[in-house]
């Protein structure tokens, strides 16, 4: 009997605490339901060219409201909110809203319909008003005088936030996880900008003594950069030329942009002269001229958002061939608390990334940085953010900027007078270090492709001791192939185009069953094999 008193107290004040709640009055229980967007979420394309971006929202409530806000929110330390549509009236049991999307980004967040007038601040308790997690996408271009100098791209997908921009600009500005459904993510290390080629270089004494990249040995810019820093930071009176961005979508939610623009050198003269005053001015340079060499740019948002993946080609547009150098600059977050630390290829665990530290010794292949937001924390730990950055080959050297947190990986290409040079990257992030691990693992896989084996097929049959293999290899991140061996004989490429080359090559087996491998290399060193099972018979 004592023991049922005691259960009977346990419900008594469970009852008075749901009815302390602010979804509940007299006993009745307040709640909201959206009906339309349907679903668990909703993704939403924000176009800010305009004038106001609408979409419906309806539902179902129960009879305690007479009106509803509705509201998005979402968690960055402590509950936040946006206001899509206010004092919405309530007819039996229903409601129809014209939800009104700010002319600015909103994170990941969820919609809900609630008292009008309830701010999440006030509110203890918000399970009673449900509705779907809303993912923004928004293409944001910069255009002057008519022609597109620069762009941003955001894209939410589940638990990930992707920022994306023109290579001069930021490249690529954020890729974040939250933990569903909470959305909440923990204090990122996060890259602010990523696979930048900007205006400045990072130097010794942290002062930038020539443009980022340089053809030719004289100072080259990208639109975006041109803007940003010739025109606006230097105030100089020359107009970018124009970018082209497509964008894409696949069936699976991918992400598939292709930026494509010239590259620009100051001319002092107006002859065509190049200028290589820097920082330039308006006297040093009164006009662009090209390099010679064009930009192109893809960008994928792959593996759920988790990973983009990007891929730059420089060609010759004048029939010659250029010599490039290029400090490709990544701006990382440093977090509030924690000891960031860098993993480089060849160099053991994590270590700080000093200021003006110069990282060499990174070998040729392809390869990845890990960055966490504390290097002493244990590998899976929740609260640490780690990050990788992925190239094809590796840099001759990572500067780092005298104030750490940013630093600059320094490569040199040719770009031959008929053809084109490559370099790939790619930006992974999760909640853990081994999840890390896995995408930075797969970013390195595909830099470059496997070869095809056309002839023989597969378990094949083949009459005497002469063997002849023949296939076909594409292009990766570091362009074509330079070398592909059957068994580790030698064989002969063929190019098709810029893209594709076919191979052959003959040699002699013994008697009996047989595995050949063809293995394919980039000018890296990087290799990728593919292999086929054979016999040879009198």
């Amino acid at each position: 009997m004592r023991a049922f008193g005691k259960y009977l107290l346990v419900v008594a004040a469970l009852v008075a605490a749901v009815l302390a709640m602010p979804g509940t009055a007299s006993g009745t229980v307040w709640w909201t339901r959206i009906t339309t967007p349907s679903g668990t979420s909703f993704s939403y394309q924000f176009d800010p060219a305009k004038a106001q971006d609408t979409f419906t929202v309806k539902g179902q409530v129960s009879s305690n409201f007479s009106s509803i806000d509705v509201i998005c929110t979402y968690t960055q330390s402590g509950i936040h909110s946006v206001v899509f549509a206010s004092d919405v009236a309530v007819s039996n049991g229903a409601f129809t809203a014209t939800a009104v999307y700010p002319q600015r980004d909103v994170p990941n967040c969820r919609l809900r319909a609630v008292t009008h007038g309830l701010t999440p601040s006030d509110a203890d308790y918000l399970g009673s008003f449900t509705g779907p997690v809303l993912y923004t996408s928004a293409y944001l271009p910069h255009s002057l005088v008519g022609n597109v100098v620069f762009y941003r791209m955001r894209r939410e997908r589940g638990d990930v936030l992707v920022q994306v921009g023109d290579a001069a600009d930021c490249g690529v500005g954020a890729v974040d996880t939250y933990s569903l459904p909470t959305l909440t993510t923990p204090d990122p290390i996060g890259v602010q900008c990523g696979f930048m080629l900007a205006s400045g270089n990072i130097t010794s004494n942290s002062t930038p003594t020539a443009s980022a990249l340089r053809i030719d040995g004289h100072d080259a810019y990208l639109p975006g950069a041109v803007e940003d820093f010739l025109r606006e930071t230097r105030t100089i009176p020359v107009f970018p030329t124009a970018i082209t961005v497509s964008r894409s979508r696949a069936a699976n939610g991918d992400d598939h942009l292709v930026e494509r623009s010239p590259i620009d050198r100051c001319d002092n003269q107006g002859t065509g002269a190049s200028s290589d005053t820097y920082p330039p001015t308006s006297d040093s340079c009164k006009a662009l001229v090209s390099t010679g060499v064009s930009f192109v740019r893809v960008m994928d948002l792959i593996r759920g958002g988790h990973q983009v993946r990007v891929r730059d080609t420089f060609a010759s547009t004048d029939g010659h061939s250029h010599a490039m150098t290029l400090q490709y600059l990544q701006s990382v977050h440093q977090p509030l608390t924690g000891d960031p630390g860098y993993a480089f290829p060849n160099h053991g665990g994590f270590a700080a990334g000093t200021g003006d530290e110069v990282v060499t010794g990174l070998g040729t292949k392809a390869a990845s940085i890990l960055v966490r937001s504390d290097r002493y924390a244990a590998a899976d730990d929740p609260a640490a953010d780690t990050l990788a950055i992925t190239w094809s080959k590796s840099p001759s050297s990572i500067r780092f900027g005298h104030f750490g947190g940013l630093y600059g990986m320094n490569f040199a290409l040719s770009v031959p007078a008929a053809g084109a040079a490559h370099l790939g990257f790619a930006y992974s992030e999760k909640l853990t270090t081994t999840a890390v691990k896995a995408l930075a693992a797969a970013a390195v896989a595909e830099m470059i492709n496997s070869p095809v084996i056309s002839a023989p097929k597969d378990h094949a049959v083949i009459t005497g001791k002469r063997t002849t293999v023949k296939g076909s290899v594409t292009a990766g991140a570091n362009g074509l192939p330079t070398k592909v061996t059957v068994n580790g004989h030698a064989a002969k490429l063929t190019k098709v185009s810029s893209t594709k080359a076919t191979y052959q090559v003959s040699f002699r087996e013994t008697y009996g069953r047989h595995v050949l491998t063809a293995t394919a290399y980039d000018n890296a060193g990087n290799a990728k094999s593919r292999s086929i099972h054979v016999r040879n018979v009198r």
